[in-house]
C-alpha cells in the first residue's frame, strides 16, 4: 500500500474507503472516552478500578433518551388541537431551535477539532471520501439527537387519535427536516472556518460561543414564559401560535427549505403527499450537493489548518508577575484556590460550564418566576405596587411555625434539588487537574486542603443564590426569626449537595484526558449530570420527606418541631457528607496512582 497522504490520493469517492473511515472513525470516537465511567473500550484500556458494564451503560442511557421522550409526548397532547400539518411544523421549529443554539459549536469540535484528523489526513485515502466520512458521521449524531423531538407530534397524533397515515407522513418529513437542518449547520460551520479565523481560536472561539449559547437560551426561556402566560398559567397553545405564524415560520423556512413542501403533504390527496416528498427530498438532495461542493473546497483545507492545535488542551498563559505571585510566600489554600480559579476561568470548556453555567441557572430561574409574577399582576388587574403590598401584608405574619414556613422551606430544598443539575464544578473539581493530579502526588499535599480548594473555587453559584435568597427574604419582609432559619437552611443543605458532589468527583477522578471536551461532552458527561440530580436528592431526602409528609401526607407533628427537626436531619447529613469528603475521600487521593 502506498504511504501518501490523504491529500495526495485521487479526488474521487471511493464507498469502500468510506465505509471503513466511517466505521473507523466512529470506533475511535467511542475508544477516546476517557472518562472514567467506562462507555467506552477505551477507559477499560486504562485499567480504571471502575468500569461501567456495557449492559448497565446502554440502559442507563437508554433510559435517559426514553424519559425525556416520554416528557415531550405527555407535552404533546396538549397540543391535540392542532392539525397534523402544525404539529410537524411545531417539532421541526423546535428541532431548528436547539440545533441553532447548540449545533454550530458541536459541528466545529466534531468536524475541525477532533484529535484524531492528523491521522485521518496521513491515511492513502480518497480525500472525499475522507471528507464524507467526517460529515455523515456528524449528521447522523445530529440526526438521531432531534429524533428526541418527534415524540411532541406524537404526542399530539395520540391525543386526537390521527390515521396511522398521518404517523408514517410527520415521521417522513421530519427526517426530511432533520437531515436539512444538520446539513445546513455543517455548512455554515465550514463557511466560518473558511472565511473566519475567529474560529481557529479555539479559545476565544468556545468561550465567546458559549456565552452567546446562555444567553440567548436566558433570552428564549423568559420570551416563552411572556408567550406562554394566560388566565389559567401556562398556555402551551399561545406559544405553537406564536411559532407558527409570522416572521419566525418565515425564519425557519429559509434554514429548513423541505417546509415548503408540508402544505402539500397533508392536502389528503395523493398527488399533493408526493409533489410533498418531492419538495422536502428533491430540496435535501440539493442542499447535499451544496455541502459536497464546499466540502472539495473548503473542508480538507480547514481540516488541515487546525492540525497542531486542534485536540490540544487549551492555552493556560500566566504572566511573569502572577508567577512570582504563585511562587511568592502564601497559604498552601490560597495557592490551590488561586491556581485552580485560573484554571477554570481560563479553560474555555471549564468556565462555560462550571462558571458560567452556575451563575446563569439561577438567574434563569429566578427571571422567569418574575415573568410569571408581572403577567399574573397584569391579569388580576392589579399593578405591580398594589399586588406587591399584598404580598408583603401575608408573608410579614409567616412566623416560625406557620404552615406557609414549612411549605417554603420544602419548595426551598426542591430548589436545590433541582439545582443539583448545575453541581458539576464540584464533581469534576478533581478530574480538572487530568494528569498534573499525578505531579501534585509528588508534593508534600494536605489533601484535606487541596480538596477544601475545590469547594471554594465552585461555589461562587450558590453563594449567589444565598445573595438572591436574602434580597426576596428582605424585599417580602418575612421575620427576623423566620429569615434566619431559612437562609441556615439554605446554608446547610448548600454544603451537603458540595461536599457530597466533591466526594463522588475525588471518589472517581477523570485523570487520563487529552482534551477539556473528553470531561465535559459525551455519553458519561450526561450520565453525571443525571448522577449529580440523584447526589443532590440523596443530600436533602430525609429532611424533604419530613416536609413533603407534614404537608401532603397525613403526619401530625407540631409545626415548630417539624422545623427543628428539618434542620437538624440536615446538619446531620452534611456532617456525614464533610467526613465522606475529608476522610475517606482525602484518603482515596493520598493513596491514588492511576
Amino acid at each position: 500500500m502506498s504511504n501518501e497522504s490523504a491529500l495526495l490520493q485521487p479526488s474521487r469517492f471511493d464507498f469502500k474507503q468510506f465505509w471503513l473511515l466511517l466505521w473507523v472513525i466512529r470506533k475511535g470516537e467511542l475508544n477516546d472516552d476517557a472518562l472514567g465511567m467506562g462507555l467506552a473500550s477505551g477507559a477499560r484500556s486504562k485499567k480504571r478500578k471502575f468500569a461501567m458494564p456495557a449492559l448497565v451503560r446502554t440502559l442507563l442511557m437508554s433510559i435517559a433518551f426514553l424519559t425525556l421522550a416520554i416528557f415531550f409526548f405527555f407535552m404533546g397532547t396538549s397540543l391535540a388541537s392542532l392539525s397534523p400539518f402544525k404539529l410537524l411544523q411545531l417539532a421541526i421549529m423546535a428541532e431548528l431551535m436547539m440545533t441553532l443554539l447548540t449545533g454550530v459549536y458541536s459541528a466545529v469540535n466534531l468536524l475541525f477539532f477532533s484529535k484524531d484528523n492528523g491521522y485521518y489526513l496521513t491515511l492513502p485515502v480518497s480525500p472525499i471520501a475522507l471528507m464524507w466520512a467526517k460529515i455523515v458521521r456528524y449528521l447522523a449524531l445530529s440526526i438521531f439527537g432531534s429524533l428526541l423531538l418527534l415524540p411532541l407530534s406524537f404526542g399530539g397524533l395520540y391525543g386526537q387519535g390521527a390515521a396511522i397515515g398521518d404517523w408514517v407522513l410527520v415521521s417522513v418529513a421530519y427526517l426530511a427536516s432533520s437531515l436539512v437542518i444538520s446539513i445546513m449547520i455543517t455548512l455554515f460551520t465550514i463557511v466560518i472556518v473558511r472565511f473566519s479565523s475567529f474560529a481557529h481560536d479555539k479559545d476565544k472561539f468556545a468561550q465567546v460561543f458559549g456565552i452567546i449559547i446562555m444567553v440567548l437560551a436566558i433570552g428564549a426561556g423568559v420570551g416563552i414564559q411572556f408567550l406562554a402566560q394566560d388566565e389559567t398559567g401556562t398556555n402551551v397553545m399561545a406559544v405553537a401560535d406564536t411559532l407558527l405564524s409570522g416572521p419566525v415560520l418565515t425564519f425557519a423556512t429559509i434554514f429548513c427549505t423541505p417546509l415548503l413542501g408540508m402544505p402539500y403533504l397533508f392536502d389528503g390527496t395523493l398527488t399533493g403527499v408526493l409533489i410533498g416528498l418531492v419538495i422536502a427530498y428533491g430540496s435535501a438532495v440539493l442542499w447535499c450537493l451544496a455541502i459536497s461542493w464546499a466540502g472539495k473546497a473548503w473542508y480538507l483545507d480547514g481540516m488541515m489548518s487546525f492540525q497542531g492545535s486542534g485536540a490540544r488542551r487549551s492555552k493556560k498563559q500566566f504572566d511573569t508577575g502572577e508567577l512570582s505571585a504563585v511562587a511568592g510566600s502564601r497559604s498552601t489554600l490560597k495557592a490551590f484556590i488561586a491556581r485552580d480559579w485560573k484554571h477554570m476561568t481560563r479553560t474555555p470548556a471549564f468556565f462555560n460550564q462550571m462558571v458560567l453555567s452556575p451563575l446563569l441557572s439561577p438567574i434563569y430561574i429566578i427571571a422567569i418566576f418574575g415573568v410569571v409574577f408581572f403577567v399574573r399582576s397584569g391579569e388580576l388587574d392589579m399593578d405591580i405596587a398594589t399586588l406587591y403590598t399584598a404580598l408583603t401584608q401575608f408573608t410579614s405574619t409567616v412566623d416560625f411555625g406557620h404552615p406557609a414556613l414549612v411549605l417554603i422551606t420544602l419548595g426551598l430544598l426542591a430548589f436545590k434539588i433541582f439545582m443539583g443539575l448545575s453541581s458539576m464544578a464540584y464533581t469534576l473539581s478533581v478530574s480538572r487537574d487530568g494528569e498534573d493530579f499525578f505531579f501534585l502526588r509528588t508534593l508534600p499535599v494536605n489533601w484535606r486542603t487541596y480538596l477544601m480548594s475545590k469547594l471554594v473555587t465552585g461555589m461562587h453559584g450558590d453563594a449567589l443564590v444565598l445573595i438572591i435568597l436574602i434580597t426576596i427574604i428582605a424585599v417580602a419582609q418575612l421575620p427576623l426569626v423566620s429569615s434566619a432559619y431559612l437562609i441556615a437552611v439554605l446554608i446547610v443543605a448548600t454544603l451537603s449537595l458540595a461536599f457530597l458532589s466533591t466526594a463522588q468527583g475525588a471518589l472517581f477522578p477523570v485523570l487520563h484526558w487529552e482534551s477539556e471536551a473528553q470531561v465535559m461532552k459525551g455519553g458519561a458527561a450526561a450520565l453525571r449530570v443525571y448522577a449529580s440530580l440523584i447526589v443532590s436528592a440523596l443530600a436533602m431526602s430525609l429532611p424533604a420527606l419530613l416536609l413533603g409528609f407534614t404537608v401532603f401526607g397525613d403526619l401530625e407533628l407540631p409545626l415548630d418541631l417539624v422545623l427543628w427537626g428539618a434542620l437538624g436531619l440536615q446538619v446531620i447529613i452534611c456532617v456525614v457528607c464533610a467526613w465522606l469528603l475529608f476522610g475517606f475521600a482525602a484518603r482515596s487521593l493520598a493513596a491514588r496512582e492511576s
